[in-house]
């Protein structure tokens, strides 16, 4: 149930989850929840790992932003 990668910038999510990766195990068991329940779910880390959490940046915050505009529903 987890896509892992980097995945097509103009692909369409449900939710973006917004949160710490120190709640990392929090974060896949709501990934699979709503899973679960048809919702796809954007985590940075699990489908745009090239990210570089230790160097945030222009291309970064682009890259989220266009991410949260293309919602079908709403961040979390």
């Amino acid at each position: 149930f987890f896509e892992s990668g980097h995945t097509d910038i103009n692909r369409n999510y449900d939710i973006f989850l917004s949160h710490s990766y120190l709640d990392k195990v929090h974060v896949l068991a709501l990934v699979k929840l709503f899973n679960i329940h048809q919702f796809s779910v954007y985590v940075d880390w699990l489908e745009d790992n090239q990210l570089n959490r230790e160097d945030v940046n222009v291309h970064t915050a682009n890259l989220l932003r266009n991410r949260m505009n293309t919602l079908n529903v709403y961040p979390i």
